[in-house]
C-alpha cells in the first residue's frame, strides 16, 4: 500500500464515509497536507496513529496488520501473549525475547509498531529498554506498553518517565490490551 493516500482511500481504511474525514480535517482531528493543485492527501503512518488513539481498527489489508515485539523474561506469558494477539489478527507479525538484551538485539533490525514490555526482568530491566526505545528509536514512532505484576504508582511513575505510552497490570485485562493494540472492534462514527 502506498503511504500518500487519497481521502476516499482513508475513509475506507477508516470504515467511514469521505464526508466523515473531510469533516475531521476541517475540524483539525486528522491530518492532512495540501497539494499544488489543491488536493489532500494523508500518510499512512498518521491514519495509524489516529485509528489507533481512537480505537479503530482499520478495514484488514496487509499493511494494517500489526508487528509486535513481546518482552518478557516468563515464557508462560510470551506464549499466551502470542496465542492471544493471533486470535484476534491472524496477520499479525509477533516476535519474542526474554530479556532486555535480547529486545535490544531485535529492535537493531526490527521496528515494530508496539513493544509489549514486562518492567521487571533481571539485567537489563524494561524501564531501561523503553528508554532506549524512546531516545534512540524516536523516529520510528513506536508504541510501549509496559506490563507489570507489580502496579505501584512508582512504576507507573517510573515507566512513564522512561517514556512509556501506557502501563498495564499483570494479570491482563484483556479487553485493554485489546484496545490499546487497536485490535478491540471498531467504534461507531458517532461516537468520535
Amino acid at each position: 500500500m502506498r503511504h500518500d493516500l487519497r481521502p476516499n482511500e482513508v475513509a475506507k481504511l477508516l470504515r467511514v464515509s469521505p464526508i466523515t474525514v473531510r469533516d475531521w480535517v476541517n475540524k483539525g482531528i486528522l491530518k492532512a497536507r495540501t497539494t499544488p493543485g489543491g488536493h489532500r492527501r494523508f500518510s499512512l503512518k498518521e491514519i495509524k496513529k489516529f485509528a489507533h488513539s481512537r480505537g479503530i481498527k482499520l478495514e484488514n489489508d496487509s499493511k494494517a496488520s500489526s508487528s509486535i515485539l513481546v518482552v518478557d523474561d516468563n515464557i508462560q506469558i510470551t506464549q499466551f501473549l502470542e496465542e492471544f494477539i493471533l486470535l484476534y489478527d491472524a496477520e499479525a507479525e509477533i516476535v519474542v525475547a526474554h530479556d532486555g538484551f535480547a529486545a535490544g538485539v531485535k529492535l537493531e533490525g526490527y521496528k515494530p509498531d508496539f513493544v509489549l514490555l514486562d518492567l521487571m526482568m533481571p539485567r537489563l530491566n524494561g524501564f531501561e529498554v523503553c528508554k532506549y526505545i524512546k531516545t534512540e528509536l524516536i523516529k520510528y514512532d513506536i508504541c510501549v506498553i509496559t506490563m507489570t505484576g507489580y502496579f505501584s504508582q512508582e512504576n507507573i511513575d517510573k515507566a512513564f518517565a522512561a517514556g512509556a505510552n501506557y502501563c498495564i497490570r499483570k494479570p491482563f485485562d484483556e479487553a485493554q490490551l485489546l484496545k490499546l493494540l487497536n485490535m478491540s472492534e471498531s467504534i461507531r462514527e458517532t461516537e468520535l
